[in-house]
C-alpha cells in the first residue's frame, strides 16, 4: 500500500491550502521564536560590539554554541571580529548543508531504489543508474554546496551591516498582516524567478550545454554549479 495514497486522494485545492497554511505557520512560529530569543541575546552574547543588531548577535551566539572557544578565539585573532564571524558562519553553513543533503538524499535514495526500485525500474523495464553515475552526481552536488553555503553568508552580511530593509520584528513593518503579505509576495517572486531561470537553462542552447543532467535522487536535491546562484 502506498504510504502517501491518502494524501494524493485529497482535493488539490485543499492540499495547496494546507501546504500554504503550513508555510505561514512555520514562518510565524520562527519569527515569534526569534523575537522571544532576542530578549536573551544581550546576556547570552555580551561581547558583540562591532555590529550592534539582533541578527549579528543571534548568528554569533549560534557560532559560539557550535564551535569550541579555542576555534572562535583562533579565528578572531587571525581575521578580526567580523572576518572571523563570517568565516565561521560559512563553515557552519557548509557543514550543516552537507549533513542535510546526505541525510535527505540518502533517505530518498533508499526509498527510490530499495523500497520502490522494482516498481519504478524493474516493472517499467528501466535500468537503475550505475554506481559511477551516482558518485559523479554526488560529487557535482557537493561541489555546488560551496556556492550554496556562500550565498547565505553574503545575504547575512548585507542584513547585519544594515544594507537591506530586512526586519527583526513584525511590528517594524506594521504588524503580522503586512509581514505575511510581504512573505507571500517574496515567495511568489522567488518561485517564478527560479522557474524561469531553470527553464532558460533548458531552452537556451549555450546554457543547456553548461548544465549537466540530473537523473538521480543524489543530484536532484542540488542544482549544478551554474544553477546555484
Amino acid at each position: 500500500m502506498d504510504t502517501f495514497k491518502w494524501f494524493n486522494n485529497i482535493n488539490p485545492a485543499v492540499r495547496y491550502a494546507a501546504c500554504g497554511a503550513g508555510v505561514v505557520s512555520l514562518f510565524a512560529g520562527a519569527t515569534t521564536g526569534l523575537e522571544a530569543l532576542s530578549v536573551f541575546l544581550p546576556t547570552v552574547n555580551p561581547k558583540v560590539t562591532e555590529l550592534d543588531n539582533p541578527f549579528y548577535a543571534f548568528n554569533h551566539w549560534i557560532n559560539e554554541f557550535l564551535f569550541p572557544a579555542s576555534v572562535m578565539q583562533y579565528a578572531h585573532d587571525k581575521w578580526g571580529e567580523q572576518g572571523a564571524h563570517y568565516t565561521i558562519t560559512y563553515i557552519r553553513d557548509f557543514i550543516a548543508g552537507s549533513i542535510l543533503y546526505y541525510l535527505v538524499a540518502g533517505l530518498w535514495h533508499l526509498y527510490i531504489y530499495n523500497y520502490k526500485g522494482e516498481q519504478y525500474f524493474t516493472q517499467q523495464g528501466a535500468k537503475m543508474p550505475s554506481s559511477a553515475i551516482i558518485r559523479d552526481q554526488i560529487l557535482l552536488a557537493q561541489l555546488s554546496m560551496f556556492c550554496y553555503a556562500g550565498l547565505p553568508v553574503f545575504s547575512e552580511w548585507l542584513i547585519e551591516t544594515g544594507k537591506t530593509k530586512v526586519y527583526w520584528s513584525a511590528d517594524e513593518v506594521g504588524g503580522w498582516h503586512i509581514s505575511i503579505a510581504y512573505m507571500a509576495l517574496y515567495l511568489t517572486v522567488v518561485e517564478i524567478g527560479v522557474y524561469w531561470m531553470h527553464r532558460t537553462l533548458h531552452t537556451n542552447k549555450f546554457l543547456y550545454k553548461c548544465e549537466r543532467p540530473l537523473s538521480t535522487p543524489s543530484a536532484r536535491l542540488q542544482s549544478g554549479l551554474i544553477d546555484a546562484p
